[in-house]
């Protein structure tokens, strides 16, 4: 069965060409789930989607956020529109949260540098962190020297418990 893509809403015909980013999110329960609440899939349709985007000049920022830079609005509206073409057919369509497309004008306030653990603004360990991810800060950047907590140690909010995460040794403060 052929799909017949609709046309865009009309205030896209008014749209500048510019730095276009597509933004989508799928339920994990409608993905992942054992029929018949979802789709209890062998990993396709993620390669599919992501296939897709690429084809049409996308480049991946993150799960799910891809942007292409001298793009037509029109145009994205079509590329936001044949993912709808994914197969199996309506399967896209049935996990779908947000599909979204936005212009970029600039991106001035680029903060990541700056917060990252070891960034301008992020030099003191506050809490406790595994302690893979501290050592990925050059040494003599954190203030002071991050140590194995003290014997009063309580395994972080959120972090599954395992013989792993309830060593001190695992962590630096």
């Amino acid at each position: 069965m052929a799909l017949i893509l609709p046309l865009p809403p009309p205030h896209i015909f008014d749209l500048p060409i510019g730095h276009y980013r597509i933004s989508y999110d799928v339920s994990f329960h409608d993905t992942e789930d054992d029929l018949p609440n979802g789709w209890h899939p062998q990993g396709g349709t993620y390669r599919r989607i992501i296939r897709r985007l690429r084809e049409a000049g996308f480049t991946r920022h993150q799960s799910g956020d891809y942007s292409r830079i001298n793009s037509h609005p029109i145009r994205v509206w079509m590329d936001m529109q044949t993912l709808f073409c994914i197969s199996p057919p309506s399967k896209f369509q049935s996990m779908l949260l947000n599909l979204k497309a936005y212009r970029i004008q600039t991106l001035e306030v680029d903060v990541t540098d700056y917060l990252r653990l070891g960034g301008t603004f992020s030099t003191t360990v506050t809490g406790p962190i595994p302690a893979g991810l501290v050592a990925r800060v050059p040494p003599g950047v954190l203030h002071p020297p991050p140590v194995v907590p003290g014997p009063d140690f309580v395994r972080p909010v959120d972090t599954r418990p395992s013989a792993m995460a309830d060593d001190r040794n695992n962590y630096r403060m």
